[in-house]
């Protein structure tokens, strides 16, 4: 949705011009975000606005309302491959890219806060192990001991075996061993940037990229 946004800027009531709001509801809480739309450079001096992280330049926190529990909801179960968990080191001068950053973001707060669980596998462990830059790869490594489930190599034969016929629908062989984990595990959602790899269709666990996965949850607490 589109609208003008005020924002509050050095005791000022000012106009933050043209911005897309997503809403968010979370089993505890409520949250909006503000993702102000990219702009002239004197708007974003007269906006120096920072947040935690490598890209929050553009990210608001507008709303925050009292926690609210549901005991009958259940945690979506997760798992994001390689290139979700680098998104917020690639360039955030495109607003796609820094939306999605954002949002992943988002998610793993979610993550650490119990509102969502995580799965992780030996073969994204192999492949983070393969990142050259090392301050990426440890602070991505770190984060997997939020994890609630671990596939191992034990499921390599059952995983090799998803992931040939995984690949019979144009899938790189990497891909598809990370589709093919998350089938295994039964995970409600697996997360990604590859716009090759949304276009897969699985059977049983749903493909999105970050902001689509926001929207769903979203969209299912609401109903």
């Amino acid at each position: 949705m589109l609208q003008f946004t005020l924002l509050l800027c050095n005791r000022k009531l000012c106009i933050l011009e043209v911005s897309y709001i997503i809403p968010l509801r979370g089993a505890s809480s409520t949250l909006c975000l503000i993702f102000a739309a990219r702009n002239s450079q004197k708007r974003e001096k007269r906006f120096p606005h920072k947040a935690a992280g490598v890209l929050g330049k553009r990210f608001l926190d507008i709303q925050r309302r009292a926690p609210t529990t549901n005991m009958n909801q259940e945690v979506p179960k997760v798992y994001l491959d390689n290139c979700c968990y680098n998104r917020p080191y690639d360039d955030q001068s495109q607003l796609v890219v820094s939306l999605e950053a954002q949002a992943k973001l988002q998610i793993q707060g979610m993550i650490r806060d119990g509102k969502i669980k995580l799965t992780i596998s030996y073969v994204l462990q192999y492949e983070n192990g393969n990142n050259p830059f090392a301050n990426r790869k440890n602070a991505i490594e770190k984060f997997f001991s939020y994890a609630c489930e671990f596939v191992d190599d034990s499921k390599k034969d059952e995983i090799i075996a998803m992931a040939k016929k995984n690949m019979e629908k144009s899938l790189k062989f990497m891909d598809a061993c990370h589709v093919a984990c998350a089938e295994i595990s039964k995970c409600d959602y697996f997360l990604t940037t590859d716009k090759r790899l949304l276009k897969h269709q699985s059977q049983i666990v749903k493909i999105l990229n970050p902001i689509g996965f926001l929207q769903a949850i979203a969209g299912g607490q609401d109903g």
